[in-house]
C-alpha cells in the first residue's frame, strides 16, 4: 500500500470533516450524513452480532454514537467500547457524551493496541477516499480490511458500512462509491465466510467478514456460534 496515499487521504479527510465541525458543530452533518438514518446504520451493523459482553473497536467513531445507539437500544447489555477516529475534536466530543467509553485520536493504520476485539466496525471511514485515484482506493481499501481483521480475534467479525456505486446520481464527486462485486473480491481474499447486506439502503451496503471460516467436514457447514 502506497503510503503516501494514506498520509493524503488523511491529511483531506482531517481538512473536509473540521470544516464541516466548524459549520455544524455536534451534528450528524459534520460526520458528512444527511437524512437522520444513523440509527438505522448501526442496527443493521449490529444485528447478526452478539455484543453482550463482547470487545469492540469503533473505528470512525465520531462523536461516539455507536456507543450511544448501544446504551439506549441494547441496555442491559454490555460492551468493552474503543473508539479512534482521526479528527480531535470529534474525540473531545466523543468523550464528553460518553466517559465510560475508551476514545483515541488516531486513524486504523497507526493505532497500536496489544488487545484483539470480537468485533472491529467502521461505518463510512472509505467515503472519503479518492475517486480519481481509484486503483490506489481499492489498494487502500484491501489494506484497512487487512488491519481492521489483523485486530479482530480468531472468531472475530470485520463489518464496514460503505457507500455503493449503484446510485441514480452521486451527491458529491468528492465521494468514494465503492462497487459492491470489488468489495466481496476482496472480502473472499481474506475469508469464505461472507456476507453482503444491501437490503435496507439502495445507495449504501453493509460488508460482515467472519474471521474464523472452519467448517464441519461432514456437513460443510460453517462452525456457527
Amino acid at each position: 500500500m502506497n503510503k503516501s496515499y494514506i498520509e493524503d487521504n488523511r491529511e483531506k479527510s482531517v481538512s473536509k470533516l473540521e470544516e464541516l465541525f466548524s459549520q455544524y458543530g455536534v451534528d450528524e452533518r459534520s460526520l458528512g450524513w444527511t437524512k437522520h438514518k444513523q440509527s438505522i446504520r448501526f442496527a443493521q451493523m449490529l444485528s447478526p452480532l452478539h455484543i453482550d459482553g463482547a470487545s469492540l473497536l469503533d473505528v470512525g467513531c465520531g462523536f461516539g454514537d455507536l456507543l450511544t445507539y448501544i446504551k439506549t437500544e441494547h441496555s442491559g447489555e454490555t460492551v468493552d467500547y474503543t473508539g479512534i477516529d482521526i479528527v480531535p475534536e470529534f474525540i473531545d466530543v466523543a468523550k464528553q457524551k460518553n466517559g465510560d467509553g475508551s476514545f483515541l485520536n488516531t486513524d486504523l493504520f497507526k493505532f497500536e493496541s496489544y488487545k484483539r476485539y470480537k468485533y472491529v466496525v467502521a461505518c463510512g471511514c472509505l467515503t472519503y477516499l479518492d475517486p480519481k485515484r481509484e486503483e490506489e482506493s481499492y489498494e487502500f481499501v484491501d489494506a484497512f480490511i487487512t488491519k481492521a481483521l489483523d485486530y479482530c480475534t480468531d472468531d472475530g467479525v470485520a463489518v464496514f458500512h460503505f457507500m455503493t456505486d449503484k446510485v441514480d446520481f452521486k451527491s458529491s464527486e468528492e465521494d468514494f462509491h465503492i462497487t459492491p462485486e470489488r468489495m466481496l473480491q476482496i472480502a473472499y481474499k481474506h475469508s469464505r465466510r461472507v456476507v453482503l447486506d444491501n437490503s435496507i439502503f439502495p445507495f449504501e451496503a453493509c460488508l460482515f467478514i467472519y474471521k474464523d471460516d472452519s467448517f464441519k467436514k461432514e456437513t460443510t457447514v460453517f462452525n456457527i456460534d
